[in-house]
């Protein structure tokens, strides 16, 4: 008998004169977790949207336990038990969690809301998933973590046959990581059908029992578990193999650009490093170590009770972001939509708001300069849009990110490039394009900071490491040092056990 639960077959789509799904063929069995892969743009949100009524198919067929379906809204799909944790958090925060669970579909007794019984099954559903929280407890005052999981207990309550999770670790920490991890594998022995979205493979590996790629809205392939190989996964998404991913050809010199020495915050701790001209230097450590408060510390956005610095073997002073940018110091945010980006304004305003003195004429916007800054930037960057007028709310993650780095690159100066997080959200293919132009900079004389929670990377990327735990500096690890297991070491305060 077959265990097949859903069937999308030859499932297109067109926007105008995007075709963003071209019969694409899909299936997800009971208690499976199948993995949907590819580059910002390939399709995977359009296949979502279609299966969670948010978007109609042009053409194509949709089974459910081998009966033709129509999904034409989201009462529709709630209906057949599909449903979504999405990347971003939907919820009321003034709310209760077992509002939120329920908002929708409350229990009632007469015309009255049943709070009692409603709380009675939020704690049902919770008791498999984290039983920890309790269902009247306030949205708000929980952590982005324990905010997921209401995410995941919403879709358990409506998603009695199928759950889509969409990039849902994209702002967890480990721990929180490790417990979504246990939470599908709790809903795969109940028989749920999983489908599961994810830019980090290392999670592909780990959770997929089988995994289909996008390409350019089409299905290039579907993968078992046994064939899962990341350069073949790579190589299905972008269209080619990466080779050298992680490119690294340009070695630094030995003079010290900068140097920053007891900077104490609110939660660095007497934090000195140098850097050198011409390195990538990464700074890893655990959520919560306290990197990205001591870069916003030195650059001026949070509190600094103490620090020195040095430029070019001058002491320079530091207190604001106007100081760092005058002195050749930039900062791209871990957060680029909220802290980086005008993500109402065009590519043409984010690349060039840097420098309004070389595009502003008197009174009005050299338009000739602004597209020449623009072009250039956008051509290191391989930046991929319709038109530089485009709104950058509508670019994926990584051309978001590209447009992004443009702008700082364009600033006459910089010296020093502060990058958190630096390819968050961002698919394989943009971020091969990432770490190329790094490396390509190094070669220019830029010398560049790496936050960043992805070991992979900072091992991959950087010439030198350090590891930060609590507010402090534990080590710094040479190149020849470099590894997962030795940053983790440091971490986690093991290192000089």
């Amino acid at each position: 008998m077959s265990n097949k639960l859903l069937e999308l077959k030859n499932i297109s789509k067109t926007f105008g004169q995007t075709k963003a799904l071209s019969n694409v063929t899909f299936d997800l069995e009971r208690g499976e977790v199948h993995c949907l892969v590819g580059e910002n743009g390939a399709g995977k949100s359009t296949l979502i949207k279609t299966l969670a009524g948010l978007v109609k198919a042009d053409g194509g067929t949709i089974t459910m336990e081998g009966k033709n379906v129509v999904i034409a809204s989201p009462n529709d799909a709630q209906a057949l038990g599909i449903s979504v944790v999405h990347q971003e958090l939907n919820l009321c925060n003034t709310l209760t969690v077992a509002e939120n669970i329920f908002l929708g579909s409350e229990s009632v007794k007469g015309v009255f809301l049943d709070k009692k019984a409603q709380n009675e099954r939020a704690k049902d559903i919770l008791a498999d998933i984290d039983p920890t929280i309790s269902p009247s407890t306030i949205v708000e005052t929980l952590s982005t973590g324990k905010k997921q999981i209401i995410e995941i207990a919403r879709a358990v309550s409506s998603g009695k046959n199928v759950i889509i999770f969409d990039e849902p670790t994209s702002s967890l920490s480990e721990s929180e990581t490790e417990k979504l991890y246990e939470i599908v594998e709790t809903l795969k022995k109940k028989n749920i059908g999983i489908i599961y979205i994810s830019h980090r493979l290392d999670e592909i590996y780990r959770l997929g029992d089988r995994v289909t790629v996008l390409r350019d809205g089409t299905a290039v392939g579907t993968l078992e578990k046994g064939d899962l190989d990341r350069d073949k996964i790579v190589a299905m998404m972008v269209g080619r193999s990466l080779v050298n991913y992680y490119i690294r050809d340009n070695k630094p010199g030995e003079e010290i650009v900068f140097e920053a020495s007891n900077v104490t915050g609110a939660l660095p701790r007497n934090a000195s490093f140098y850097l050198k001209k011409g390195e990538i230097l990464g700074f890893s450590g655990l959520v919560g170590a306290g990197r990205t408060e001591l870069f916003k510390a030195i650059f001026g956005t949070d509190e600094r009770v103490a620090g020195t610095f040095k430029l070019d073997g001058k002491e320079i002073e530091l207190k604001t972001p106007a100081q760092c940018v005058k002195a050749g110091i930039t900062y791209v945010p871990e957060d680029r939509k909220v802290e980086g980006l005008f993500l109402d304004d065009t590519i043409l305003f984010n690349t060039t708001i840097g420098v309004l003195n070389q595009v502003i004429n008197k009174f009005h916007v050299d338009r000739r300069k602004e597209n020449e800054i623009t072009e250039k930037y956008a051509k290191k960057m391989k930046l991929k849009a319709s038109s530089y007028d485009q709104n950058v709310r509508a670019l994926s993650g990584g051309n978001q990110q590209k447009v992004l780095l443009g702008r700082w690159l364009s600033v006459p100066g910089t010296k020093v490039l502060i990058l958190d997080e630096p390819t968050r959200g961002v698919d394989v293919g943009a971020k091969a394009d990432i770490y190329k132009v790094l490396d390509d900079l190094t070669a220019q004389g830029y010398s560049i900071i790496i936050i960043s929670s992805e070991l992979q990377e900072i091992v991959g990327m950087c010439d030198r490491v350090y590891v930060m735990r609590d507010g402090r500096i534990e080590g710094c690890l040479d190149k020849n040092e470099v590894s997962q297991v030795s940053i983790m070491k440091y971490a986690l305060g093991e290192a000089n056990g």
